[in-house]
């Protein structure tokens, strides 16, 4: 969730972010799509950072296959073996499950149509899709996370929500992929590359198509933002905060420290630190680092201080030498937006929102924001919450069979975000807690 995860991955690995967003192997990008399986649902089939591939079965599962030199796709051990064959690169492909059970499954065709457009002298890029040959009469605007990375093909929210009959728009951040410019976390600059996609957009699928905003971890700040400027039909958030990029990093800490048995007294001294630390980096680190070398002197041989984990700024600041951060700090950060609250503009708007949350967040604590956005509500009759109590970041949830850990979106998560973009509608699911809107704003169909 934090942008400066990328200082994290710059320090760890030192690959250039453009090849990140190196375009596709033909071998690769002929495979991805999503398969009709006998039993129902669709497997669905993305990119994987290590060259493969990674699917979502229509139960929710997740994983990672990777490439064999005879061309199969196989999961990564000690998972059970599932096993993905394509007799050639674009023909249907038979899958062999761990209990031994072989499927044959089927394309499902879409309509996938690249777009262009200008954002402010830039030429940006992205795919619209929509499933069958009826124009969708609703579009998300898929608004992603802070990677660095192109998202057009890349993210299974391209099919997932055509196969729920909702289209989507994704969309290259500047710097990525097919689209210009330089990489950046700025979210005043990201909103306005949404504005034009939304411009663009409804330009292409006319007035009678109701577009929104779906926006996942970062892109929970940008979401928002984008549709105070611009009028769109609804906005989802998945995994966002209410609260600014210093308060999530407070979080982390109290959260760090809370779950290593540490007390109110160690936890004062931790704040202290992340406070300076958070200074330096609203600074945009220009100021505030004496401040914060004498609290790493202070608090240099604290036991909570290897409590704080690596997500947020506090534990990297903590950690490094102060010259070394003082130098590559800047270069990584990408013009994040630390003075940007999201509460007066969460609150302001009158368009139809829903948020859904992970109780189980551990990039992006959500307690803090569950209770800013019950107190909104109480005030914005438009705003509707979900949360699901055991989901982690991405609302995943880990789960144990036959001694194997597996990861799956929570149960019922894709179907409630794309049934309420639907019709506004938000629907028990079991398991999640649901704080429904009293009134559905501007959603309507």
């Amino acid at each position: 969730m934090n942008p400066l995860k990328v200082l994290a991955t710059i320090l760890a690995i030192s690959l250039p972010a453009a090849a990140a967003s190196a375009p596709l192997p033909d071998d690769v990008a002929c495979r991805l799509g999503a398969y009709a399986a006998p039993g129902g649902g669709a497997v669905i089939l993305v990119p994987a950072d290590n060259g493969g591939l990674r699917y979502l079965m229509p139960d929710g599962e997740r994983g990672t296959l990777r490439q064999t030199d005879g061309g199969d796709f196989i999961e990564t051990p000690p998972r059970p073996a599932v096993r993905l064959s394509f007799p050639q690169c674009n023909s249907e492909p038979r899958l062999t499950l761990g209990s031994g059970a072989t499927l044959t499954l089927r394309r499902v065709k879409f309509r996938e149509t690249p777009l262009q457009f200008d954002s402010g002298g830039l030429r940006l890029s992205g795919k619209l899709v929509t499933k069958g040959t009826r124009p969708a009469r609703q579009i998300a605007i898929f608004v992603d996370g802070s990677d660095q990375i192109a998202a057009v093909d890349r993210t299974d929210w391209q099919y997932s929500l055509p196969l729920r009959d909702v289209g989507v728009f994704v969309l290259d951040k500047r710097g990525t992929g097919g689209s210009a410019g330089a990489q950046t976390a700025n979210f005043h600059l990201r909103a306005a590359d949404v504005v034009a996609a939304v411009r663009e957009v409804r330009r292409r699928v006319g007035a009678r198509t109701k577009v929104g905003l779906l926006g996942l971890s970062q892109g929970g700040w940008v979401a928002p933002l984008a549709a105070s400027l611009e009028p769109v039909d609804f906005v989802v958030v998945g995994y966002g905060l209410a609260e600014g990029v210093t308060s999530e990093d407070r979080d982390e800490v109290i959260q760090d420290l809370q779950a290593a048995g540490f007390g109110p007294a160690d936890l004062a001294d931790a704040l202290e630190l992340q406070s300076a630390a958070a200074d330096v980096a609203k600074s945009h680190w220009t100021t505030g680092w004496e401040r914060l070398d004498e609290l790493k002197i202070k608090y240099a041989k604290a036991p909570w201080l290897k409590a704080i984990g690596n997500d947020g700024f506090t534990g990297l600041l903590a950690r490094m030498p102060s010259k070394l951060a003082r130098e590559i700090a800047p270069k990584v950060d990408l013009g994040v937006s630390f003075e940007y609250e999201p509460r007066p503009v969460i609150a302001g708007l009158r368009t139809a929102q829903l948020w859904v949350l992970g109780g189980d967040d551990h990039s992006a604590p959500s307690a803090r924001t569950l209770k800013i956005l019950t107190e909104v509500q109480a005030q914005n009759a438009t705003l509707s919450v979900a949360v699901f109590p055991k989901a982690d970041h991405g609302i995943v949830e880990t789960f144990q069979s036959e001694g194997v850990s597996h990861v799956r979106s929570a149960p019922g998560y894709l179907d409630l975000v794309a049934g309420w973009m639907r019709d506004g509608r938000v629907r028990a699911v079991e398991g999640a807690n649901v704080q429904p809107a009293r009134s559905r704003g501007t959603h309507t169909h």
